[in-house]
């Protein structure tokens, strides 16, 4: 499952990251890790923290305000501060990056959660990966088959 959230995130950082002259060529690949770690670790604290309403309201409720979602602002964040400093990128850019990335690939992300014909993102799943058993077990305990 976390390998296909860090696929979208591949497939979605060309533009803003591989191809941006912001972010020196050396670093593209560590750039896009950088990606992938702040979304899943964006994603893993809203479950550990317990907002599991949070994450469930903004992976049911559709990708059109993606961009003004809290858990998105804070993911958002976390990585321009993370791109600007390891990466020298000024921090109005680090921010149009990070915005622009993170708003694509948690868009995806809803719009496969949400797809039936979609099978490669299951909450259940998703949930035991980011939270471990516990968190993913109780989850899936509250919500049953309603999300399969």
């Amino acid at each position: 499952m976390l390998e296909n959230l860090l696929n979208l995130v591949k497939e979605n950082t060309q533009s803003d990251i591989v191809n941006n002259p912001a972010i020196p060529d050396n670093f593209n690949g560590e750039a896009v890790q950088e990606t992938s770690n702040h979304i899943i670790a964006g994603l893993k604290d809203q479950f550990s923290s317990g907002n599991m309403g949070g994450l469930m309201g903004l992976l049911n409720g559709g990708s059109e305000n993606v961009a003004n979602n809290a858990i998105v602002g804070q993911i958002v964040s976390s990585l321009a501060g993370s791109l600007a400093a390891k990466f020298g990128v000024n921090e109005s850019q680090a921010q149009g990056i990070a915005s622009n990335v993170v708003t694509k690939v948690i868009s995806q992300l809803i719009n496969k959660v949400n797809d039936p014909n979609d099978s490669s993102f299951d909450l259940q799943k998703m949930a035991k990966e980011l939270g471990g058993g516990g968190v993913g077990g109780m989850l899936g305990g509250v919500f049953g088959n309603l999300f399969k």
